[in-house]
């Protein structure tokens, strides 16, 4: 877990042994095995892989209801000004009408 563009991503591809990542020192242990310089096929025959975790599409619930509740749940007087405000916050208010998670790129589904 870290921020955005700390190397999460970076350092699985190093370990799974992808092209787009290059160990530049140090070596990966895998149950005390050296597997620094072995191709990624004989490190997923290890057992070693990843997998993308996404999260499943609310169909017909918009980033606009959940604020809309979440105000009323909060005893807003005025929930459409509080909602405006949950979503600018959210930095989403161009996506208030989106349906959550449909219509979102990976980096996006982070935030909500």
């Amino acid at each position: 877990m870290g921020p955005n563009g700390s190397g999460k991503s970076t350092l699985l591809s190093a370990i799974m042994g992808l092209r787009n990542a290059r160990v530049c020192g140090g070596s990966i242990l895998f149950n005390g095995l050296d597997i620094t310089n072995m191709p990624s096929y004989k490190r997923a025959k290890l057992g070693i892989a990843l997998a993308h975790q996404s999260l499943p599409d609310i169909k017909g619930v918009r980033l606009r209801d959940v604020a809309n509740a979440m105000a009323r749940k909060h005893g807003c007087s005025d929930c459409t000004l509080l909602a405006r405000s949950i979503t600018n916050i959210l930095n989403h208010s161009k996506k208030r009408d989106n349906v959550l998670v449909v219509h979102y790129s990976g980096k996006e589904i982070s935030k909500v």
